[in-house]
């Protein structure tokens, strides 16, 4: 019997287990050792549950095949029991056992397997504890995207390395290879990178990061070779209006031997942080950044520009919505234009309603807006109403609205007159849904007086 002293409570990992487990974690087992290729297999055994069998294809030491169930990956104790193959020790752990009787302490003892057992290094039976396999391991895009992000495959370092991770689910094998995970962040060709080193308080050298950044960026994210670092306080970084956000990639030798050995990080990661925003403000003031910068405000401006040209001669030769012979706008191609055409003929008083307000609209997600109308005097008034947009009437399905949730559908055409068929003609503007709920539909393209100038 060996005992093994775990980074958390048996307590604290059966708590956790039992709130917030995530299978995919699984693939951060890789973090533990120095990079080199695993392969992870999920079988069923006779009773249906879940064994995953996980092998790096260079040996590992004792003292770091221990690193694997330290307990810093709460998620290896997410089975029913597990066994671990040393040089020439098996040692198990029936977990169900262990969280029934939970130890006073973090410490837990491993049994030597005397009939040997599997010869995978690790072995985890009744992964997930479910008669079913979780959904996310056997998606593969999303498996391989979770490697990218989380542990060294997606790590600039490695991205042309010959490492792979096999992902066998079982009958179906995949083969993960490194890349960059930021190039997918970036967005494009255009985006600005460079390397500076980190000092703490008292200029000693803690290690280096790696600074990008591009005009698509939308957040601040910062990195370590093994994945997302969460900072002690969110406003890590602090943003001037208009200043760029940042990947930063911290490298140090400190952190990786410590996060490797399943030591404690935190301490040492605040104090990368605070360098890491110091570095920042000698970057963004130095002339190869303000150069850049400089080039992406000129690019972005011309293409600006570009695209201001292409609107112009649209708005020249484009197709013209006239009402009693008067110019109104171009012809809407898209569902904001449908929005901009119903307020003119609002104020145009052009609408072949009795009455007919528009009293607010938001473009966020849900129903775009709220109306009051009468169609014909005789009718009853409608008040404060929830009324949606389309550029075509078909999108309302095809965007999965309830129909019992609108009262009227404002559209400037169909997408096909075969649709017309399933709705009750009122007349040439006006059609109406009718089935458990009753919708009044408005089609912008056809009401009186209004006509399509061709150029």
């Amino acid at each position: 019997m060996t005992q093994l002293n775990l980074q958390h409570t048996c307590s604290e990992i059966f708590t956790y287990l039992g709130v917030s487990p995530n299978p995919l974690r699984i693939a951060e087992l890789i973090n533990r050792v120095q990079p080199s290729c695993w392969t992870f297999r999920f079988t069923f055994n006779g009773t249906g549950r879940t064994i995953v069998q996980i092998d790096c294809d260079h040996a590992i030491s004792d003292t770091d095949t221990l690193t694997l169930i330290d307990g810093s990956l709460k998620e290896v104790f997410f089975a029913d029991s597990l066994s671990l193959h040393q040089t020439e020790k098996f040692f198990t752990v029936n977990i169900c056992e262990l969280f029934k009787n939970l130890p006073s302490s973090n410490q837990i003892t491993l049994r030597n397997n005397l009939s040997k057992g599997t010869d995978s290094l690790l072995t985890l039976k009744g992964f997930g504890r479910s008669h079913t396999t979780p959904k996310e391991l056997q998606k593969i895009s999303t498996v391989s995207s979770y490697f990218l992000e989380n542990t060294w495959l997606g790590a600039p370092d490695f991205a042309d390395s010959a490492y792979y991770i096999r992902w066998m689910v079982f009958a179906e094998e995949y083969v993960i290879r490194p890349q960059n995970r930021y190039i997918n962040k970036l967005g494009s060709t255009d985006y600005f990178t460079t390397q500076t080193n980190l000092y703490n308080t008292h200029g000693i050298h803690i290690g280096h990061a790696s600074f990008y950044t591009a005009p698509s960026l939308t957040n601040n994210e910062l990195y370590t070779m093994f994945g997302p670092v969460h900072p002690r306080k969110e406003d890590w970084l602090i943003r001037k209006n208009k200043d760029p956000y940042w990947i930063v990639e911290i490298g140090s030798e400190t952190l990786k031997r410590t996060t490797i050995c399943g030591g404690h990080t935190r301490k040492l990661i605040d104090e990368l942080v605070d360098s890491v925003e110091n570095a920042r403000l000698s970057i963004t003031e130095s002339n190869l950044y303000q150069n850049y910068k400089e080039k992406m405000q000129w690019e972005q401006q011309t293409e600006s520009s570009r695209n201001l040209k292409v609107r112009q001669e649209r708005a020249r030769v484009g197709n013209r919505v006239l009402f009693k012979g008067k110019p109104l706008m171009l012809v809407p191609s898209n569902e904001n234009e449908v929005l901009v055409l119903l307020a003119k003929l609002e104020a145009l008083n052009a609408l072949p309603f009795h009455e007919f307000l528009l009293w607010e609209y938001t473009p966020r997600a849900g129903i775009d807006a709220i109306a009051s109308y009468q169609i014909r005097e005789v009718d009853a008034q409608s008040m404060f109403v929830p009324i949606e947009l389309e550029y075509h009437f078909e999108n309302f399905n095809d965007h999965g609205h309830p129909y019992h949730q609108v009262n009227l559908v404002t559209c400037w055409d169909f997408r096909n007159n075969e649709t017309t068929a399933k709705l009750h003609k009122h007349n040439e503007w006006l059609y109406e849904y009718r089935d458990d709920a009753s919708v009044f539909i408005v089609v912008l393209s056809r009401i009186p007086n209004l006509q399509i100038e061709d150029n």
